[in-house]
């Protein structure tokens, strides 16, 4: 008799979670994925070069306020077009277009418009 009563409480207790196991939360459907977009804003930058990184293809520049994005300070930046570097050297006067997509930022269009007093070309 004890064996057939722990058989009908067993049987008790699968029908009473087995349906909350069964019904638990919905099934989740599957989102399509979002295609991240990114916006590239350009922004004139001037500023003086204090150090070239040919290795990395970077240039850092002591610039001035970038309205609408940032203040004056040395920063280094990426340089799209690696062999802009070439015409570059510490002291020179630079312009050029930062480039922002929000994740990240480079430099294109680098222009010398002063050579530092350094310079010996």
């Amino acid at each position: 008799m004890r064996q057939w009563m722990r058989c009908v409480g067993a049987l008790v207790v699968l029908a009473m979670t087995g349906p909350v196991v069964a019904c638990g939360s919905p099934p989740k459907v599957a989102e399509a994925p979002t295609a991240s977009v990114s916006v590239e804003a350009r922004y004139d930058l001037k500023g003086k070069v204090v150090s070239l990184d040919k290795s990395h293809a970077s240039v850092t520049v002591n610039h001035d306020e970038i309205k609408g994005f940032m203040s004056a300070m040395t920063m280094a930046y990426t340089v799209k077009d690696a062999k802009a570097l070439d015409a570059l050297s510490a002291g020179d006067v630079v312009t050029a277009k930062l480039v922002s997509t929000g994740d990240s930022y480079w430099l294109e269009d680098v222009k010398v418009v002063e050579h530092g007093a350094g310079d010996r070309r």
